[in-house]
């Protein structure tokens, strides 16, 4: 594969009153959410295809004058683990990002469908996130909504992937806290359930659930804590996991995983933000140096998201900034933002 450069921050050409299909022609669809769509398109002077994701803009948030999320994208511009946004149209009362499109599907299918994994491929994956998340710090941003869901695989085969979906995502300030929680709960840090202040260590926390859930089959705190391993927790219950981090390593698919595996995610699964590792500290932690010579190549033969209480995609998921409540009986849906 070629290798992809870096430039950032990105010249995003931005149209008002301008209807994107004067520029677009939509060819089918990727994926729907509460509050919008994402089509497939193609660039009718170029003919390149393109995501476009579509939403009201009614209520959405605004930085210097721009839609946060351009902002942000404009700000993060291209990474070869980051799609990149390509154009933006405001008309007709809605927000249409015609953003890089990533043809091989979310990670959530790709490790359903094929139904097991080794430690060497997650490791691929976890270093791949790491990556985008550094270059999201030097551009002062955080996610806030890391899941495999939006983690798209660039091909249908091999496991380079590009983090998608910045519809909660902030530039980052030290005092900054949300009045609702924003995210999705299975993956959401403490502090971010408590509407307390978040910072980068909340991003990685995501990180390590999902490490957590493609080696066991299911996120770790949504793991009884009783002894009946194959009951369903509530969302309250999964909630006060996260609160009081219960979880452990005693999950028949995660057990016999590496130390380094293990270690891993121990240092991030702290509840006190400012004790957790930095993602520069994550990224020269032993689990990710390991050669994949040196890794055991332990087949993962438990199929994946087994118990979880989540919906399963059939491709994007939309999340985009609002003050209406998404259902919180449904942990697949973002709790929303201000």
């Amino acid at each position: 594969d070629p290798i992809e450069s870096i430039d950032y921050p990105l010249k995003i050409n931005t149209f008002k009153n301008v209807n994107p299909t004067d520029h677009y022609e939509e060819i089918g669809v990727l994926g729907y959410g509460t509050y919008g769509h994402v089509m497939k398109c193609f660039e009718k002077k170029t003919g390149s295809i393109f995501a476009a994701k579509k939403f009201k803009i009614l209520r959405l948030k605004r930085y210097q004058g721009e839609l946060m999320e351009v902002a942000i994208l404009r700000s993060v511009g291209k990474h070869p683990q980051i799609a990149h946004l390509h154009a933006a149209y405001e008309y007709n009362l809605h927000c249409t990002l015609i953003t890089e499109f990533v043809p091989g599907g979310a990670l959530y299918n790709r490790i359903e469908k094929e139904g097991s994994l080794d430690e060497a491929i997650t490791v691929s994956i976890i270093r791949q996130i790491l990556l985008g998340l550094k270059h999201l710090q030097d551009c002062s941003v955080i996610h806030r909504d890391l899941k495999p869901e939006n983690l798209m695989m660039v091909q249908a085969s091999g496991y380079r992937l590009k983090i998608i979906d910045f519809g909660l995502a902030v530039f980052y300030q030290s005092s900054q806290c949300t009045p609702i929680p924003a995210g999705t709960l299975t993956y959401m840090a403490p502090e971010t359930q408590n509407c307390d202040p978040q910072s980068y260590t909340t991003d990685l926390w995501s990180v390590a659930v999902i490490a957590y859930e493609i080696l066991a089959g299911i996120t770790p705190f949504e793991i009884p804590q009783d002894g009946c391993r194959d009951r369903i927790l509530t969302n309250q219950e999964i909630s006060l996991n996260i609160t009081h981090v219960r979880y452990d390593f005693d999950d028949p698919g995660i057990v016999d995983v590496s130390n380094e595996a293990k270690d891993f995610i121990k240092q991030i699964l702290v509840r006190d933000p400012k004790k957790r590792p930095s993602v520069h500290q994550c990224l020269s932690h032993p689990w990710m140096a390991m050669r994949e010579e040196d890794r055991p190549l332990v087949k993962r033969t438990v199929s994946l998201f087994r118990h979880s209480t989540r919906k399963k995609p059939k491709g994007y998921r939309i999340n985009t900034q609002t003050t209406q409540k998404r259902d919180p009986r449904n942990s697949a849906d973002p709790i929303t933002i201000q």
